[in-house]
């Protein structure tokens, strides 16, 4: 089965070659391959553990490729082992290996990636109410220091119409507090954008669990930045406005998170 053969047939052909191993995660691994065409990204899933991932991230991707902080996917096919996608290559690869060797992102640069992660849920939400689901750094690949694209949709789901809930997925360590099994997917959408915000400000990530056991959650919680510091000194990078703004975004009870003004206008 072959999806999109056109302008990409050598893709279909295996008319490229395997240059880099990129990395690889719990649904599958990427490469770096060339062709006469240029350099992408080659993911594979593997359909037979973990289902059809790999198409259904696909379909997902197919969706949204008019909004430019989405990852730009070109082609899918099945192969003997697994489903692959062909992507476009991100040049610094993910947020996490960005903040990993710069030890953090300018106050400038981090709300830029926090806009366009925001646009570009608002336009899955808004237009074919869909769900991400896993929102973390691994999964914002960066293309500049102006620019980043959302991508891994293999956890992605379309919510309910009315309700706009979906069943919880994802990493434990970028779940809102909500605890419950069905949450409402523009809500943990948006929890996981604010978690990325921090990470890019102070350099990791900001707690284990959003869990009042968490030292670190408790004291966010409390407002208490000195007591962040002691037991972290990475939140010292923190402006008191990114505090109090993180603290709006990041509020435990999710009716009284603060949300971009076009959410408003929509719900």
């Amino acid at each position: 089965m072959t999806l999109y053969t056109r302008p990409f047939q050598w893709f279909f052909d295996n008319d490229y070659d395997l240059v880099d191993y990129l990395g690889s995660g719990g649904f599958g691994i990427v490469r770096k391959i060339t062709s006469k065409e240029g350099t992408f990204a080659m993911k594979t899933t593997k359909c037979w553990e973990f289902g059809d991932i790999g198409h259904r991230e696909f379909h997902a991707l197919k969706r949204f490729q008019c909004h430019p902080n989405v990852l730009k996917c070109h082609a899918g096919k099945r192969s003997n082992d697994g489903f692959r996608l062909l992507l476009d290559l991100a040049p610094y690869g993910d947020l996490r290996q960005v903040v990993d060797k710069h030890g953090f992102c300018r106050r400038h640069t981090a709300h830029c990636y926090y806009n366009q992660i925001m646009g570009a849920l608002h336009c899955m939400h808004t237009s074919d109410d869909y769900c991400h689901r896993d929102l973390k750094p691994e999964n914002v690949l960066v293309f500049s220091r102006q620019l980043c694209k959302i991508g891994d949709f293999g956890s992605s789901l379309p919510m309910d119409f009315e309700s706009k809930k979906v069943p919880r997925g994802g990493t434990r360590r970028y779940h809102p507090p909500e605890i419950i099994s069905v949450v409402n997917g523009i809500k943990m959408d948006q929890w996981g954008a604010g978690m990325i915000l921090a990470f890019c400000l102070i350099g990791k990530d900001p707690w284990n669990a959003a869990s009042m056991d968490d030292p670190e959650y408790e004291a966010f919680q409390r407002g208490d930045l000195s007591a962040l510091v002691q037991i972290n000194l990475r939140w010292k990078r923190l402006t008191n406005t990114d505090f109090h703004f993180l603290r709006q975004i990041l509020h435990y009870d999710p009716k009284k998170r603060r949300v971009p003004k076009c959410y408003k206008r929509n719900f």
